[in-house]
């Protein structure tokens, strides 16, 4: 999905690794089982992929089975890895308010995905999956926003071809316990500063 969902043009990205936490991890865990709680709850069992770029301050998925988190402060992928997502570190400059925001646009999340501190010509991007099978579609920015109507447990923004504000997908939730991270891309980019 990473290739085939990158369609900002003038750049690309060219996968070299792909990490993704085993099923029975993600059971035994504690952010795994609140998760399933959610889902079954909240999702009627139903979850979505995203992608989400943020901070990174460490060469982590870069080495062969490289993948333990660091305890950089600076580095929000292993704090988001390590402890979850959480909303106190959310902007709140957002179009949609502050929510942790996700997308099926890997290079949407590309935009975000930067490395502080670090000389690589490297990137990851976070695989998440949410619970969002009862989008609330909004056309229009709603940057005071901090939770949804009811009946709904994320936001999915219109897309400009349908009327809305925005040119690429991204989906948004306003509780930690809707999004877990599942996995990690790293990837080299071309056509895009580093």
């Amino acid at each position: 999905k990473f290739n085939d969902n990158w369609l900002h043009r003038g750049k690309t990205g060219e996968v070299c690794r792909i990490y993704l936490a085993s099923l029975t991890d993600l059971r035994r865990s504690a952010r795994g089982q609140r998760f399933a709680r959610a889902l079954k709850n909240r999702g009627h069992g139903v979850f979505m992929t995203r992608f989400h770029g943020t901070q990174r301050a460490c060469r982590i998925g870069e080495g062969d089975g490289d993948i333990e988190p660091c305890d950089k402060p600076e580095c929000h992928v292993c704090g988001i890895l390590k402890n979850g997502f959480d909303l106190k570190f959310a902007k709140t400059t957002g179009m949609f308010g502050s929510g942790i925001y996700s997308t099926t646009c890997s290079s949407k999340a590309d935009i975000y995905a930067k490395n502080s501190h670090v000389r690589t010509n490297r990137h990851v991007i976070l695989i998440c999956r949410i619970v969002g099978d009862r989008p609330q579609l909004l056309t229009n920015a709603e940057a005071h926003r901090r939770g949804l109507d009811s009946n709904y447990n994320c936001v999915e923004a219109v897309l400009t071809s349908a009327g809305g504000g925005v040119q690429y997908p991204e989906t948004v939730v306003y509780d930690e316990e809707l999004i877990i991270p599942v996995g990690l891309v790293v990837y080299k980019r071309t056509g895009w500063l580093p």
